[in-house]
């Protein structure tokens, strides 16, 4: 279910990502036509310093430049955010809950219980070592490698237990003693 929802975000990202390259491409079109109208009446209002209707034109070129650029940067601003959306974090916590979903999924088709001792054989990495998963039993046990906030823990184990909300072979999903996640998984 995660890697369909994962794709759906990423295409629904590519698609918003190229509507914007494009309407900043127009955007910096308009501006650079506006600019170059915006010198030749700045050069008029130079020649001609009392004109009314170059005065009113100025202004109002000015007025469309600030309107323009300032949209154009939303719009930059908005395409950063939506391939950044794509870094290795969010890959990385994707994978995660691919890992993890596995596990959910063979506690009910493959295994009863991992048994006690045998889960570090079965032990998994994210590609980039930051997450670490392991079964013990009915549990699933989540470490991050290498926590570099506070807060870590307690915002990826409230990921977690989104994640599984729905779903009924997950039980529960908390912090355990030893300040790692568990996704509890018991009858």
């Amino acid at each position: 279910m995660t890697n369909k929802y994962f794709l759906i975000l990423f295409l629904l990202t590519l698609i918003s990502c190229n509507g914007n390259y494009k309407k900043i491409e127009l955007l910096e079109k308009k501006i650079s036509e506006t600019t170059d109208v915006y010198n030749q009446v700045d050069l008029d209002l130079f020649l001609n310093p009392k004109n009314d209707s170059i005065i009113s034109l100025h202004d109002s070129l000015t007025e469309s430049l600030k309107v323009y650029n300032l949209e154009i940067e939303k719009l930059k601003n908005e395409k950063n955010f939506l391939s950044n959306l794509f870094d290795g974090e969010a890959e990385t916590k994707a994978e995660l809950f691919v890992l993890t979903d596995g596990f959910v999924e063979s506690l009910q088709t493959e295994f009863k219980s991992y048994g006690i001792l045998n889960g570090e054989k079965y032990t998994k990495h994210t590609k980039d070592g930051l997450y670490k998963v392991n079964p013990i039993g009915r549990l699933i046990n989540v470490k991050i490698e290498n926590p570099e906030k506070n807060n870590e823990y307690e915002t990826l184990k409230n990921e977690l237990k989104e994640h599984y909300k729905t779903n009924p072979n997950v039980k529960n999903v908390y912090i355990c003693n030893a300040g790692t996640i568990m996704i509890d998984c018991r009858n």
